[in-house]
């Protein structure tokens, strides 16, 4: 967690498909698709294409943050 808003989920394996992350209780977007979750629980994010970090931020947040975080 970064903060009350921002989770960021690192990518520790070369060569990753698939990174299992868990996201808290509350709805969470993940920033580089605008893709809504669920949290509460463990997800899987496909991370064979990244170019960044996987970064999930807090749904309610979402709206002020994406300016900064898309551009």
């Amino acid at each position: 967690m970064l903060g009350d808003a921002l989770l960021v989920a690192p990518v520790l394996e070369p060569g990753a498909r698939l990174w299992s992350v868990y996201l808290p209780d509350g709805d969470w977007v993940e920033a580089s698709t605008g893709k809504p979750f669920q949290g509460g629980r463990l997800i899987d994010v496909d991370v064979r294409e990244r170019t960044a970090v996987p970064l999930f931020v807090a749904a309610e947040r979402w709206e002020s943050l994406r300016p900064v975080l898309v551009g």
